[in-house]
């Protein structure tokens, strides 16, 4: 299992994953995920708590700012909403580093708006996915580059969940 959330000031992506005998390694990995081609080395992103968003990167929040401010309600008191930058490395290198399974069971990927661009920072011919499920505003350009790549839409789960 894979799980990647815009919900902390560090980008915290955790990783767990199941081997023989029920073995689990959960491997929490400091990043902001990016397609492959992003130059800079690192991504600006506006902390909002569960509402965080990435500045600069191909998104279908239509204002970042905003989706931040409105997200101001969830953070815990004594922190507020402020902009920090976290290393920027696409999601294959960071499977890589922490040796991933080359067919994962399930990928849950909800990080503001830049879902699509953390899928376009995958080598799909070296790591797969049983389960995808991923949070969305623009379902029929998600559901165009994953039905390239021999996915199928399953369901949708919420407003803006699918999988």
């Amino acid at each position: 299992m894979v799980s990647t959330g815009a919900f902390c000031r560090n980008s915290t992506i955790s990783m767990a994953f199941f081997g023989s005998g029920r073995e689990r390694r959960l491997q929490p990995v400091h990043a902001a995920c990016v397609p492959f081609g992003f130059l800079e080395p690192n991504v600006s992103l506006i902390y909002s708590d569960l509402m965080t968003s990435s500045l600069g990167m191909e998104s279908d929040a239509l204002d970042p700012k905003k989706h931040s401010e409105e997200g101001a309600r969830w953070i815990r008191s004594g922190r507020s909403v402020g902009e920090f930058e976290a290393p920027a490395k696409t999601l294959n290198s960071i499977l890589k580093k922490v040796n991933a399974p080359p067919q994962i069971d399930f990928f849950s990927l909800d990080i503001e708006g830049v879902e699509l661009a953390v899928l376009k920072g995958v080598d799909h011919e070296v790591y797969g996915f049983t389960w995808l499920l991923a949070e969305s505003r623009n379902q029929e350009k998600l559901n165009f580059y994953l039905t390239s790549l021999e996915y199928e839409l399953a369901e949708q789960v919420s407003q803006h969940d699918y999988l």
